[in-house]
């Protein structure tokens, strides 16, 4: 009975994709907006939001297991000539990736948590185990998919995907050789051997500054319990590694399009440390206190100004990883 009505479920997400998804986003920017408002309920507000991640990510999963099982049919009628492609999903090993994404949801929550309820000792504790989990899970992917370049989007987003009014149902044979089907298979066909989903293996020279990468969260956090977070020396060794891994991974290599923009985005996300102590309170505090006085008014920046008013005193609200 729970099977039937399970897989019932996932037959109306897939049908209804982008009702699910617009209806996931306005969830979450009624939240964002909420944040500011009732700080004192940031505890609450905040396991409301990693439920509608962790159900965003059971969406994801569910679209993807549709689409690998999709794929593997479509294969095996093509003699497996295709099969060897399968493997440039950027989801080789699917149980990894989720559990990475799955952390990722509710790391913020469980960092709150911590501090809320059992005190700023026990929230420390709770980042290094975090961050160390996280890392030894990138490890793993990393080697298993043999030593190329990590990406964020660990589940490939639901735009890459044939549109969802293409999928019909499998057991209905006599929809073999319909216009739909034939649609979907040229699209999972373009979608496989697009250079933009076939991963780059990293030459020897430049798995140092992946495995930086993968590292720098759970090297600074260590430091920050050592010396505690308003002391430089996390500051400047975690910014070294990421100075460090960008220039080698940046240095004559040749990557696809989903790596470049990995790249980029790695760049993007050194501006958190502006974020951090002991910076924060050198330099950007001041500057922030009158944007902030200045935005308050303005809907939607006042809106971002309390959202970071609220949370930079965690950790992985700037932790970048």
């Amino acid at each position: 009975m729970s099977s039937n009505l399970l897989n019932h479920y996932e037959g109306i997400v897939l049908k209804n994709m982008d009702s699910v998804g617009y209806f996931e986003s306005s969830l979450r920017a009624i939240l964002f907006f909420l944040i500011g408002r009732h700080r004192e309920s940031e505890l609450s507000t905040e396991l409301a939001y990693s439920t509608i991640g962790l159900v965003s990510l059971y969406h994801d999963w569910i679209l993807l297991k549709h689409f690998q099982s999709r794929f593997q049919e479509f294969t095996n009628q093509k003699n497996g000539k295709f099969c060897q492609l399968r493997v440039g999903l950027p989801l080789a090993n699917t149980s990894y990736a989720l559990s990475i994404s799955a952390i990722k949801q509710v790391e913020l929550t469980l960092e709150i948590f911590a501090k809320h309820r059992l005190g700023e000792r026990a929230q420390h504790y709770a980042v290094v185990m975090i961050e160390a989990m996280k890392a030894l899970l990138r490890l793993i992917l990393f080697f298993k998919n043999h030593q190329t370049l990590l990406v964020h989007q660990t589940i490939p987003p639901r735009e890459t995907y044939p549109p969802p009014q293409t999928f019909i149902d499998e057991k209905d044979k006599s929809q073999a050789n319909s216009p739909t089907l034939l649609r979907e298979r040229e699209a999972l066909l373009k979608l496989m051997v697009t250079n933009k989903l076939q991963p780059t293996p990293l030459p020897p020279n430049k798995i140092l500054g992946e495995l930086l990468y993968i590292l720098r969260p759970l090297i600074y956090v260590t430091l920050m319990f050592r010396y505690s977070r308003k002391s430089w020396s996390p500051w400047l060794v975690s910014l070294i590694c990421d100075m460090t891994s960008r220039t080698l991974l940046s240095d004559n290599i040749k990557l696809n399009e989903v790596e470049q923009g990995e790249i980029s985005r790695r760049a993007s996300l050194l501006a958190f440390y502006l974020l951090r102590s002991p910076l924060y309170e050198t330099l950007t505090q001041s500057s922030f206190a009158q944007s902030f006085s200045f935005v308050h008014s303005v809907p939607l920046l006042g809106a971002v100004c309390e959202y970071v008013h609220t949370y930079r005193d965690y950790y992985f609200f700037s932790s970048g990883s």
